[in-house]
């Protein structure tokens, strides 16, 4: 894993990733902390397992599916957590 992966997986915040990342998902290092995933978009925002549910991810998760809403006009769907 590369410095920031492996701050992340240490539990020191969140990313914005690629799907170079699918490793970590797959063993859950990471956790993608949105229920739909979008195709054709370059990142995902992952956090490590115990950090997901932390305030500040929450408020920035929130904050990015309405922006996401509000400049591309789509529903991203509800946050699930």
């Amino acid at each position: 894993a590369n410095v920031r992966t492996q701050a992340v997986i240490d539990g020191q915040g969140f990313t914005m990733a690629d799907a170079l990342m699918t490793a970590e998902l797959e063993n859950g290092s990471l956790v993608a902390p949105f229920e739909h995933q979008l195709e054709g978009y370059g990142y995902a925002l992952m956090a490590s397992p115990g950090r997901y549910m932390n305030q500040k991810v929450r408020g920035l998760r929130a904050w990015l599916m309405q922006e996401a809403e509000i400049n591309r006009g789509q529903s991203l769907g509800s946050d699930p957590y």
